[in-house]
């Protein structure tokens, strides 16, 4: 059942998360991260995009990565958003299949969604500045950008991507595949950083909540706290530094962490 207000949708959110690899459905996630940002408003439009996308590679008796880019990007008429790039909504699913334009990464969970009904070994690249899919094959691994109505990408190209990003050579951790628990927090840093910037702490708030489910590392939590104490929530802030505090061995976030609390008592008292 598509979940109608904002405490359903963060409960859905959290037992879909608190699944382990094997079984961490990339779609669903992606597509309750957006109806946890805002709920009132229907999903049909975009589940038929997705029935769609599925059907078409099931119905497909070796759907080959030319086909799944031609399905994608042709039939489907998806493409990188590059006219309106830093959109909150080009990493909202729920917008991103309405609209059929969006950030790599988004672009990116419609390919996972595509190459698993397809039984491809298509996984995420959470490259530098620019995310990638890459599939393995007997010659060696294929890199394509969805964002780029998937163009084939080669070591140079990914050398550029790297240097453009602020690193000085490719090295092979970067192109290295990733979990799609992974793909789904990408798609909400990108949420994340863009509302933190614009000074949407209400946005942001939300993003670093659906982080903190995603992934429990104590930086998130003290993001997490960081948006609640601009909104003047310290009780929870303090709720999430302390979850961040027993779990965290680093000095430096530590220290992040005794600051925001004092903060936080101060507020208080």
């Amino acid at each position: 059942m598509t979940p109608r207000t904002r405490p359903d949708a963060l409960a859905a959110l959290q037992a879909l998360t608190a699944t382990d690899e094997s079984t961490f459905d990339l779609t669903a996630v992606a597509i309750t991260c957006a109806l946890h940002d805002d709920p009132e408003r229907s999903v049909a439009e975009a589940l038929t995009v997705l029935e769609q996308l599925a059907e078409a590679a099931v119905g497909s008796s070796a759907m080959s990565l030319d086909a799944l880019t031609a399905l994608i990007h042709g039939t489907m008429r998806f493409s990188g958003d590059s006219q309106t790039y830093d959109d909150l909504s080009n990493a909202d699913m729920i917008h991103v299949l309405r609209q059929r334009k969006g950030l790599p990464v988004s672009l990116g969970v419609i390919y996972r969604h595509v190459a698993k009904a397809a039984g491809l070994e298509l996984h995420g690249i959470d490259m530098p500045g620019h995310f990638l899919m890459r599939l393995d094959g007997v010659a060696g691994p294929v890199f394509i950008d969805p964002f780029r109505g998937g163009m084939r990408l080669g070591e140079a190209d990914l050398t550029r991507l790297a240097e453009a990003a602020g690193h000085p050579a490719l090295s092979p951790t970067m192109v290295e595949p990733v979990s799609d628990r992974r793909i789904a927090l990408r798609l909400q840093n990108n949420i994340w950083s863009r509302a933190r910037q614009a000074g949407d702490w209400v946005r942001a708030e939300r993003a670093a909540q659906r982080r903190a489910l995603l992934l429990n590392a104590p930086q998130l939590q003290v993001d997490h706290a960081e948006a609640l104490i601009a909104l003047g929530a310290y009780k929870g802030a303090r709720h999430a530094l302390q979850q961040a505090r027993q779990a965290t061995t680093s000095g430096v976030i530590d220290a992040r962490i005794t600051a925001l609390d004092a903060l936080c008592r101060t507020a208080l008292h």
